[in-house]
C-alpha cells in the first residue's frame, strides 16, 4: 500500500468504539492508517458495573480507564459530533476554545454513538426523573439516595416518610432490573444505620411496558428473575409505562400514580439527534446495516455498530444492546475495514444471541445470589474476559482486569 495513511474516523467511545480502535491498531500498521476517535469524555466506562456504584461495592477508579491508555495509537479528540456529511465524507465536531467548528475528512467511518434517554412527550420527566446511562448518573443517584435516607430519618410525618422511602424505576430491561436490585439491597442494608429507620419498610417498584421483565432474555429465565425479585420485596407492574412525573409522584399510562421522591428512568431510548438526521436507510429508527455491518448505500466506507445500528442475529431477531455483542461487532467491523483498505472481500458477522451471558455482570442481576463460590467465579471470569488490558507499563488507576475481578470477588 502506497501514499498517505488512510483516515479512519470512529465516533463514540463506548464498548463498540473503543474495541474497534483497539482491533484496528492490531490489524493495521501505522503507515497504513491514521485512527481518530471522537468522544465527549476522555475516559471509557465499564458500563456493566455502573449499578455497583450505587452501593459503593465497586470504586469509581475501578470502572473507568483513560481511552488514550487503552488505544495507544489512536488520536483521541474530546469533542461532540455536530454533523455527519456522508456524501462529502466530512464529520463536523464542536468547537473548543476557538469559536468555530472543526471539520474532519475521513476515508472510512465507524458510527458507534450509542443511544440516549428521550423524554419527549412525557411531561415533567426531564425535570423529575433521573436517567441512568453514565458514570455521572450513577454518582448523582447514589448521592440522592443518601440524601433521601437522611431526610426520611428526621421526617416526622409518616406519609412523607413513606414517600421518601418509595423508589420507582421505569423500564424492566437489563439496566432497570440491575439498578433496582442494587438499589433495593443498598437501601435495605444502609437503613440499619439509622435508628429511626430500622423498622421502617421501604418500597421498590419496577414499571415495565411489556408482559414480563428482561425481554432480552429467554422467557423461563425472565420469569425466574421476576419471581426472585418479588420475593425480595420488589413490586413489578407489567403492561404499563411511565407517562409523566411531578416532584411528588410518578404518573403511569393507566392513570395510576405512585407517590415518591425517587424516580429513575432507563427508558425510552432513542438515537442521538445527529444520527436521526442522517439521510440513509433506517429500521425502526436505527441505522440499517448489512451482515458486514456496512451502512446501506455506503458499503465499503461507513460501518455502524452498537446501540445505534439495526443488527440482526442469524435467526432474524434484533441483537440486544449488551457489551458482549458490542465487542463482537467491533471485531467484525475492524476486520472488514482492514479488508476494504486492502481490496479484499469483507466477511459477514454471524451473531448468535447470548441469552444468559449478562447474568454474570452484576452481583444481583435478576436476583441471583452471588455469595455462592460458583457464581463468584462466573462473575470474575466475565469481568476478566471482557475488560481490555492497558499498556503493561502504565500506572493507571483504571479498571485493571485483576483489580476489578478481585473487587467483584470480595464485594458483597
Amino acid at each position: 500500500m502506497s501514499g498517505d495513511p488512510k483516515q479512519i474516523l470512529i465516533l463514540g467511545g463506548g464498548f463498540a468504539g473503543v474495541y474497534t480502535a483497539r482491533y484496528l491498531e492490531k490489524l493495521l500498521r501505522p503507515e497504513e492508517a491514521s485512527i481518530t476517535l471522537i468522544n465527549r469524555e476522555n475516559y471509557w466506562v465499564y458500563q456493566p458495573m455502573l449499578p455497583d456504584i450505587i452501593s459503593g461495592s465497586i470504586g469509581l477508579t475501578n470502572v473507568v480507564s483513560p481511552i488514550r491508555r487503552l488505544c495507544r495509537r489512536t488520536n483521541l479528540i474530546m469533542r461532540e459530533v455536530r454533523d455527519i456529511n456522508l456524501k462529502d465524507q466530512i464529520v463536523t465536531i464542536s468547537p473548543g476554545f476557538r469559536p468555530r467548528h472543526l471539520q474532519l475528512k475521513y476515508d472510512y467511518l465507524v458510527i458507534a454513538l450509542g443511544s440516549i434517554t428521550n423524554f419527549h412527550g412525557m411531561p415533567g420527566m426531564m425535570e423529575n426523573a433521573m436517567p441512568f446511562r453514565t458514570l455521572a448518573d450513577a454518582m448523582v443517584l447514589r448521592n440522592h439516595l443518601i440524601h433521601v435516607l437522611e431526610e426520611a430519618d428526621v421526617e416526622g410525618n409518616p406519609e412523607l416518610r413513606r414517600q421518601l422511602l418509595t423508589f420507582v424505576v421505569g423500564g424492566g430491561g437489563f439496566s432497570g432490573v440491575e439498578v433496582m436490585a442494587e438499589l433495593n439491597d443498598f437501601v435495605r442494608s444502609v437503613k440499619k444505620n439509622y435508628l429511626r429507620l430500622r423498622g421502617e419498610p421501604h418500597r421498590c417498584v419496577i414499571v415495565q411496558a411489556g408482559d414480563r421483565i428482561l425481554p432480552e432474555m429467554s422467557e423461563p429465565l425472565a420469569v425466574f428473575a421476576q419471581r426472585i425479585l418479588r420475593q425480595r420485596g420488589i413490586e413489578i407492574i407489567l403492561n404499563d409505562r411511565l407517562k409523566a412525573a411531578t416532584s411528588e409522584r410518578a404518573i403511569l399510562q393507566s392513570g395510576a400514580e405512585i407517590s415518591c421522591k425517587t424516580l429513575i428512568s432507563t427508558v425510552p431510548s432513542a438515537l442521538p439527534p445527529i444520527v436521526q438526521n442522517l439521510d440513509c436507510p433506517k429500521e425502526r429508527g436505527k441505522l440499517l446495516v448489512n451482515r458486514g455491518l456496512e451502512l446501506k448505500d455506503h458499503e465499503g466506507k461507513v460501518w455502524a455498530l452498537g446501540d445505534c445500528a439495526a443488527i440482526k442475529t442469524m435467526a432474524g431477531a434484533t441483537v440486544p444492546p449488551t457489551a458482549q455483542h458490542a465487542i463482537r461487532e467491533a471485531t467484525a467491523a475492524a476486520i472488514n475495514i482492514a479488508a476494504a483498505m486492502r481490496g479484499r472481500q469483507t466477511s459477514e458477522i454471524r451473531v448468535r444471541r447470548a441469552r444468559n451471558a449478562r447474568l454474570a455482570w452484576s452481583w444481583r442481576c435478576c436476583g441471583a445470589d452471588f455469595r455462592s463460590p460458583a457464581l463468584r467465579i462466573s462473575r470474575v471470569v466475565a469481568v476478566a474476559w471482557h475488560l481490555p488490558d492497558e499498556d503493561a507499563g502504565s500506572q493507571s488507576q483504571g479498571p485493571d482486569r485483576h483489580r476489578l475481578a478481585a473487587s467483584c470477588t470480595v464485594s458483597t
